[in-house]
């Protein structure tokens, strides 16, 4: 049996990667990867990706395991070991939200995943989120091929039962491991897997070509509506974060609010939470409430001054650093650097060191400029900056003394200067960006 004929992959993508749990099904997608590229010329090379999570006592075995399948084929690994916390989501959420971080992370530019999902696995998911009550996007099932990271994530295998998979396993005489959680029917796709799919197949032999069928007329139906509709423009908070005006989420147009909004969620590369959070956030919204938030794993929607905004779910960073000209630190949801600028700035041997931490209350200083002190709380609310970044906005301190507020304003100080004075001793200024690159002052 020839596998080979369905991996329609990039060809000049600078990396094929397979996501290797160590099942029978990821077994087989490496092992007809590897032949393909073994008996080809031009391809890609081919690396694998495991992901330990630590959920049950033979996880190492199973890693090891991997490791020994990657070097009998020649293919090297990458493993990563993660903690799940189910807290608030499941643990089956939790579980695959850590998994997709890690292969967000280990895809560069143009980089192909490959996942071995096929038809079985598309019908439950669709079963499932019927279940669950998912919208049309959700109904459309797990795509083909989709962006992920900075590369793409692309499952073969849709298209084919899973015995086609047994059967190639059992020519080559593969070798693989079995969960043995896959057989606990307290989880949702195992008890469709073991109690109600059998009973579809008994009555409905096709089932698997028709619920595919519908879920690929339902995706065409999505994407149409999709073209259809007019795009949300993303905005910017005065942070940096990507946002969504409120006029692109009309509260007389609940259906268009929900659309718009998951659109453009997708267009952020964050897969949309359940439609029932989605339509009480924008209740939220729209009634005027203080706050309004959906939090859901690593990100969270916030609403300020009417306008919706995409944040990390991180928290802000609690320890002081230190800083000297030219030095960049980890800090919060992001990192800070000393830069060299020309016009106004403060002046720092390259020796000097500055402090810098988050506001604890009560902060005041004499903004660049004005006649008299302003309290911190204030000046920050006048500069729209959001209340979830009040307090990780990254302050700057000379010799114990408040000189630079975030990169966004400097206080009056002896250090502050503007391109004069002595040449060996330059003007700097604090710079402020978020973890994937973007300036959070803007």
């Amino acid at each position: 049996m020839n596998l080979t004929q369905h991996l329609n992959a990039d060809p000049a993508a600078p990396r094929w990667l397979v996501a290797l749990s160590g099942g029978m099904d990821s077994i087989v997608l490496l092992h007809s990867l590897a032949s393909l590229v073994s008996q080809s010329s031009g391809l890609p090379p081919v690396s694998a990706i495991h992901v330990n999570h630590q959920l049950h006592p033979e996880a190492d075995a199973w890693q090891a395991h991997c490791d020994r399948v990657c070097a009998s084929l020649g293919v090297p690994l990458q493993h990563s070991v993660v903690s799940v916390d189910g807290a608030g989501e499941g643990i089956e959420a939790a579980a695959r939200r850590a998994r997709y971080a890690v292969f967000e992370d280990s895809l560069g530019d143009g980089d192909v995943l490959f996942m071995a999902h096929h038809q079985d696995d598309q019908v439950e998911t669709l079963l499932l989120r019927l279940l669950r009550g998912a919208g049309l996007s959700g109904l459309g099932g797990m795509p083909e091929r989709r962006p992920l990271g900075a590369g793409q994530l692309y499952r073969p295998f849709l298209g084919l039962p899973r015995s086609v998979l047994a059967n190639y396993a059992a020519e080559q005489k593969l070798d693989w491991v079995d969960d043995p959680s896959n057989a606990d029917s307290q989880f949702d796709r195992n008890y469709l897997r073991a109690q109600v799919i059998p009973a579809v197949a008994q009555r409905w032999p096709g089932y698997r070509q028709t619920i595919s069928r519908a879920a690929a007329n339902l995706a065409d139906a999505q994407a149409l509506l999709t073209q259809l509709a007019p795009s949300p423009l993303t905005l910017r908070s005065r942070t940096g974060d990507p946002g969504l005006a409120a006029r692109d989420l009309p509260a007389d147009d609940p259906v268009r609010a929900v659309h718009n909004l998951r659109a453009w969620l997708q267009d952020q590369g964050v897969m949309a939470p359940e439609h029932r959070m989605l339509t009480e956030f924008l209740r939220q919204l729209h009634t005027g409430s203080a706050a309004p938030e959906a939090i859901s794993g690593t990100w969270g929607l916030r609403g300020y001054r009417g306008d919706v905004f995409l944040v990390s779910g991180s928290s802000p960073s609690e320890r002081a650093v230190t800083l000297a000209p030219g030095e960049q630190v980890a800090f919060g949801n992001g990192h800070l650097s000393l830069e060299p600028v020309t016009g106004d700035g403060y002046r720092l041997a390259p020796e000097q060191r500055v402090e810098v931490h988050v506001r604890t209350g009560g902060e005041r200083c004499q903004l660049a400029g004005r006649e008299h002190r302003t309290v911190l709380k204030k000046y920050l609310q006048q500069e729209a900056i959001p209340p979830w970044h009040r307090d990780a906005v990254p302050l700057v301190y000379l010799g114990g003394v408040l000189i630079d507020i975030g990169g966004f304003a400097l206080c009056e100080h002896p250090a502050r200067g503007c391109d004069e004075g002595d040449a060996a001793v330059g003007l700097w200024r604090l710079r402020w960006r978020a973890v994937e690159g973007a300036d959070f002052v803007e």
